[in-house]
């Protein structure tokens, strides 16, 4: 087969990915709409009767069923000979308004040229032509594109050449278009027959013009068009089984005190007084409602997914409801503030607000980080973390054991041997000396809570004896002091049971 066909939609609502045929009512709107969109004329068919013709029979419209007449057929294709130098010679092709149909057709040189030849082809194309054309050759392996004329020169006896003629309707019409494309080889000319005929309406919807007819299938109450009910003025329903007319004031179906007098809000069918709802613009799922005045699928997404997906909120009536511990627009926060709480025990160090389970630093203030606890231009930052240092790693200080436990949950203190003395990105090393005259070191981890303690403390100017005795362990606490000399005393660090 030399035929080749290029389909080329260039509706907008395709170009976004959406599906546009689902909303047509009609079976010529349906073909209208786009080259893919087909139209189903089983009248038991309970789906969209207008969809992607692709899709119609996997929603169980019989391929037989399916109304989609786009067709190009080879009419006459007899071989090349010394003669006939085109072929296919008769094309008939009927396709949709805006749609671009190629058709491939060659022409070769007669062996008994003595020489090479020039190859031209040319389509007649008057000025008020509802068809547009375009013409592509491969000369020698170099593709060239031309509106209505092209040429290859020096093709040798018994070579082909193949020429696309590109054609689009720009418009419907009522009578069938001719295209004439001319090839010539030196004396020797062809011609092929391109005739047109465009799909604006079914021939289904004919039966239109008998008025007063009707149909059992519609309980005698309407026509059955193109595979489904239209009803008299007195009757209406899928298959006008309802009696009283669709337009009976108050109308059942018209969703009392809105602004609108569209039936089932203009989503779905009005079916004896109730509601059937049309599938949504962009997914499988229904409109929902009394009045079809809910879609399901227009909660905005997290993550991908409606309102974050299960386990986060479901979509109800275009509003995202979220799952107790998240909250938001789209169920993308978490109500918890414990991501936000900072080694004090404070929320975001008392320095921003835990916005979405993240800290949300002051601009006025200078803490930044995770939990804003970061802050390098500021001189006390080993003051945080001292009073924790001092209960936890050593048992002392000022705060009682309760304060200890409360301001100090979130600090993970680890004691070890030594302590890097350098400040850099990631920690800052802190000195003290209490006011017994020993010295201990500690190293922060910047923003996140955890603090490397030197396990011994060195006294300098007290009594270590005194210092010991002095400390008073909380109950549960384990006290293991240790006198390396005379001159240099240390005392072991004690040993909390909630470290």
């Amino acid at each position: 087969m030399l035929l080749q066909i290029v389909l080329v939609v260039l509706t907008p609502s395709v170009i976004l990915g959406q599906n546009a045929c689902i909303h047509q009512t009609s079976c010529s709107g349906c073909l209208g709409e786009s080259p893919f969109c087909g139209w189903c004329l089983d009248p038991t068919f309970g789906g969209v009767r207008c969809n992607d013709a692709r899709d119609l029979a996997s929603s169980g419209c019989s391929e037989i069923s399916v109304q989609q007449p786009h067709e190009t057929r080879i009419v006459r294709n007899l071989p090349h000979s010394n003669r006939r130098v085109a072929r296919p010679q008769v094309i008939e092709s009927q396709f949709h308004k805006n749609q671009t149909v190629s058709f491939q057709i060659s022409t070769r040189v007669p062996d008994d040229n003595s020489a090479a030849s020039s190859v031209s082809v040319r389509v007649a194309v008057a000025a008020d032509s509802p068809v547009s054309v375009r013409i592509t050759v491969d000369c020698n392996s170099a593709p060239q594109t031309r509106s209505n004329r092209m040429m290859c020169r020096a093709v040798a006896p018994g070579e082909e050449v193949n020429f696309k003629v590109t054609a689009t309707l720009n418009e419907c019409i009522t009578e069938p278009w001719e295209l004439l494309v001319y090839t010539r080889i030196g004396r020797l000319r062809g011609l092929t027959k391109i005739n047109i005929r465009s799909i604006c309406e079914c021939e289904c919807e004919e039966s239109r013009l008998l008025p007063g007819s009707t149909d059992d299938y519609c309980y005698r109450g309407g026509q059955l068009i193109c595979g489904q009910c239209e009803c008299n003025a007195d009757r209406y329903g899928k298959r006008c089984e309802c009696e009283g007319g669709a337009n009976q004031l108050p109308n059942p179906c018209v969703p009392p005190d809105q602004n609108t007098t569209a039936p089932c809000s203009g989503r779905g069918q009005c079916v004896c007084g109730m509601c059937e709802c049309e599938f949504t613009r962009f997914s499988a799922e229904r409109y929902s409602g009394a009045y079809c005045e809910c879609d399901d699928s227009a909660c905005p997404m997290y993550h991908g997914q409606l309102c974050g997906g299960p386990g986060r909120g479901v979509c109800q009536c275009g509003t995202c409801r979220c799952e107790l511990g998240f909250t938001g627009p789209d169920c993308s926060c978490p109500e918890s503030i414990e991501t936000c709480v900072s080694t004090n025990g404070m929320v975001c160090n008392g320095h921003g607000d835990c916005v979405c389970g993240r800290c949300a630093c002051d601009p006025d203030s200078h803490y930044r980080g995770i939990r804003c606890e970061d802050c390098p231009t500021c001189p006390d930052q080993c003051h945080l973390h001292k009073d924790c240092v001092e209960c936890m790693g050593f048992g002392i200080g000022r705060i009682s054991r309760e304060e200890c436990l409360q301001r100090c949950m979130h600090s993970t203190i680890f004691m070890v041997d030594r302590v890097q003395g350098e400040n850099d990105d990631e920690g800052t090393a802190c000195r003290y000396t209490n006011p017994d005259g020993c010295m201990y070191e500690f190293r922060y981890q910047h923003g996140s809570g955890i603090v490397a303690v030197k396990r011994t403390m060195v006294q300098q100017n007290c009594d270590v004896v005194s210092l010991i005795k002095s400390i008073q362990p909380y109950a549960g606490l384990t006290v293991r002091p240790s006198v390396r000399s005379a001159t240099s005393p240390v005392v072991d660090s004690f040993i909390y049971p909630f470290i």
